[in-house]
């Protein structure tokens, strides 16, 4: 268990404070199911297309929403180890370097099956780390429930713009399909 004591007030004990990470941690339970829904809607071909060229490709967003859940809350909040495998991939934000294009390609990524491994492993370690928390509040930071509401705002914020850039990329191939250039009526 990947668990680091901290400091504690009197309220973070109450039976109050308890209830409210355990209803985080719920909230937290339910967006990853929207975030897995997004994702279940890409074609696996299109998993590693880019729809927006400054932007990622769509499988860098599938573990960049878990890597960082483990950067903001396993990591600082318990003290756990952060998997080298990778998680540097995914840690970074989606802004081009210097102004420039993303340069990476398809094969640069690890499988869409590798990147649900990891989510898999993230997600249980993290569990496993805030249901501790939640038995134990006196073990845990005192700042998790502000860390848990900014894992789920994050995820629901990638969420909604996973989506729009899954419905780019739906677009993009239905176009490029039937021959279209995007230019028609201009």
């Amino acid at each position: 268990m990947c668990i680091q004591g901290k400091g504690k007030t009197p309220w973070e004990h109450s039976p109050q404070a308890v209830r409210i990470r355990h209803d985080l941690h719920s909230r937290l339970i339910n967006a990853r199911a929207r975030t897995d829904e997004v994702f279940r809607v890409v074609r696996e071909e299109a998993m590693y297309d880019r729809p927006i060229p400054e932007r990622h490709r769509i499988i860098s967003y599938v573990g960049h929403v878990e890597a960082f859940d483990w950067n903001l809350l396993a990591q600082r909040a318990f003290g756990c180890v952060v998997p080298a495998d990778v998680r540097s991939l995914f840690a970074f934000g989606i802004d081009p370097v210097n102004g420039g294009l993303p340069s990476d390609t398809p094969e640069d990524w690890p499988s869409r099956e590798e990147v649900e491994r990891y989510n898999r492993r993230l997600r249980e370690e993290l569990d496993r780390a805030i249901e501790h928390a939640l038995e134990r509040p006196e073990e845990g930071h005192p700042q998790l429930i502000t860390m848990l509401e900014v894992g789920i705002e994050h995820r629901l914020m990638q969420c909604g713009k996973r989506s729009r850039t899954c419905c780019t990329a739906c677009r993009a191939a239905k176009d490029s399909r039937a021959g279209k250039s995007g230019m028609e009526g201009a």
